[in-house]
């Protein structure tokens, strides 16, 4: 394309040297058809130019409307895994809170059956209480997540919106973690404290 245009602008000086030799004196053969003969190249010669730059300008803009296509192609398909992302999220953070309130429930009914044997379970209990506390946070973390997976629907920011939910998601699945670190450390204070293990 660059070679084209300086083609044209090479043929363009050259017929412009030429046509300035004309207005200082006169033709070779001095003829009148000679001048007008160069007038109208010159003119063919500015024409096409025309052309060929508004080719130039309207390639450009096809190939511009292209690229916002296919950039508006991409957002599109980012929201679109974005929202998958967030219902599998959805799923899967909801079996986690449910499996580990169901341990924790279980393991409650094991401490309180503890005390009502005679057993001091106040090391299990306050284990459980703060592996419940943990389960409530990362309960609430989840929901942020999801929330933030929902909301990448714009176009600006799009990458900062999902930095962040992503985030999120890492904090979450921390949090659950530590849960379950928790709950495996208030199952062996209960084994000790119920006498089970010395």
């Amino acid at each position: 394309m660059k070679k084209i245009l300086i083609f044209f602008n090479l043929v363009f000086l050259i017929v412009l040297s030429a046509q300035t030799a004309l207005a200082m004196g006169p033709v070779n053969r001095g003829t009148a058809t000679a001048a007008a003969n160069l007038r109208d190249r010159q003119e063919q010669f500015l024409e096409k130019k025309e052309q060929v730059q508004t080719q130039i300008q309207e390639h450009r803009e096809s190939i511009q409307n292209k690229l916002e296509e296919s950039q508006q192609n991409r957002q599109q398909k980012r929201i679109e895994i974005a929202e998958k992302h967030r219902e599998q999220l959805q799923e899967r953070f909801q079996n986690y809170i449910t499996r580990l309130s169901q341990l924790i429930a279980k393991i409650q009914t094991r401490i309180t059956n503890e005390v009502n044997n005679g057993k001091d379970m106040t090391e299990a209990q306050a284990k459980l209480d703060e592996a419940q506390v943990k389960l409530d946070k990362a309960t609430a973390t989840s929901k942020e997540a999801q929330a933030a997976f929902a909301a990448i629907t714009s176009n600006e920011g799009q990458d900062e919106q999902i930095r962040a939910a992503r985030e999120l998601t890492t904090q979450t699945r921390e949090q659950f973690k530590a849960t379950v670190e928790l709950i495996h450390e208030a199952i062996a204070q209960l084994k000790i404290d119920a006498g089970i293990i010395n």
